[in-house]
């Protein structure tokens, strides 16, 4: 399962590409995103395959909370 928990992702100046987003997925699901160019699509899938840290928030993944872990153990864990 993924959890994303109040995600937020602040780019330049304060402007948030993501503002305090929450979702869950089950295993199986399939989802699809959509909407309009600058709405946050690419940096919620770059947050998921955890290139880039949310500002706030967490990102859980089968009970391990992805956000918090540094960049060895997000490398480990990947594999």
């Amino acid at each position: 399962m993924i959890e994303a928990l109040h995600l937020s992702k602040a780019c330049r100046l304060g402007v948030h590409a993501l503002h305090d987003l929450s979702l869950s997925v089950g295993t199986g699901e399939f989802v699809f995103l959509t909407g309009p160019s600058g709405a946050g699509k690419s940096t919620l899938l770059r947050l998921l395959l955890c290139q880039e840290r949310p500002t706030e928030g967490r990102l859980m993944v089968d009970g391990e909370d992805l956000s918090q872990m540094g960049a060895g153990e997000t490398q480990a864990y990947r594999r």
